[in-house]
């Protein structure tokens, strides 16, 4: 009899054993489940908060693409990295190309700048007092204006420099220090009706871009042999992830946007 007891006992430790294990097994397993669905609920929301943040930075890194480099035959912008395009007509729907709302009265030009090698400089022509406006946007859309409203409409050189560069610029010139190294130029030159085409489309050539090393007072530079490439659409794709990253890493630090940064890091942006 003692030893059918013994038998029994040693059974039920043996259960009791075996169902300790298979729960704590169990617990193991799920808590590994809800780590799982923390890190990939934790990495969604991430994600979203990046693609609100880089949602314009994005956008601009595609139309900066698109417009420096002949993607199609049928391209209405082209202009090489620091020069400008400059826009033959009024625009209207045929030849707006990716202008949201223009306006009908005045002459656009724009292009691309990259100046994290050195600054470019830009030459405005003396208006007389014609109203130009130029939109100097950084990576972040945030824009600052020349034009008559803030710099006047006598003739000026303007240099946009970036956040890394440290140099001296030429006398009379005037620093617009931009945060990116690169950004957009969407420029507006007035045109007083029909009869007034003419003289504006005068003025919008001679506004011009140079960098710093090939800058000389009172000459246009030549434009660069033409760059192809196929059109890029990273705002459809994962690629915004990519491209974001890319551009995060040569950004400057924004003040209060640490927390920001430190959760993007997680994802691996930035």
């Amino acid at each position: 009899r003692k030893v059918w007891l013994s038998v029994a006992a040693l059974a039920v430790i043996a259960i009791a054993l075996a169902l300790n294990f298979n729960l704590a097994t169990l617990v193991s397993s799920q808590q590994k489940k809800n780590d799982e669905l923390i890190a990939e609920q934790m990495a969604y929301h991430v994600g979203t908060l990046a693609v609100l943040y880089g949602y314009p930075i994005v956008d601009m890194y595609k139309q900066m693409h698109n417009e420096t480099h002949r993607v199609s035959p049928q391209q209405q912008v082209y202009a090489p990295i620091n020069r400008l395009y400059r826009y033959p007509d009024i625009v209207g729907p045929h030849n707006a190309g990716n202008l949201r709302a223009p306006n009908n009265d005045t002459l656009y030009f724009s292009g691309w700048f990259d100046i994290s090698a050195e600054p470019l400089i830009l030459h405005t022509p003396d208006t007389a007092g014609r109203y130009f406006t130029i939109a100097v946007t950084n990576l972040y859309a945030e824009v600052e204006h020349i034009g008559r409203r803030t710099t006047g409409t006598a003739q000026g050189y303007f240099a946009l420099v970036g956040p890394n560069w440290n140099g001296a610029l030429p006398a009379g010139m005037r620093a617009i220090p931009v945060e990116s190294e690169q950004g957009w130029l969407l420029g507006r030159m007035l045109v007083d009706g029909p009869g007034d085409f003419a003289a504006a489309k005068a003025l919008v050539d001679a506004i011009w871009v140079a960098p710093l090393s090939n800058f000389t007072p009172g000459q246009r530079p030549g434009d660069p042999p033409e760059l192809e490439a196929g059109a890029i659409d990273p705002l459809s794709s994962l690629a915004f992830f990519e491209v974001l990253n890319k551009a995060l890493k040569k950004l400057p630090p924004r003040a209060g946007e640490e927390a920001l940064m430190s959760q993007f890091d997680l994802i691996g942006i930035g």
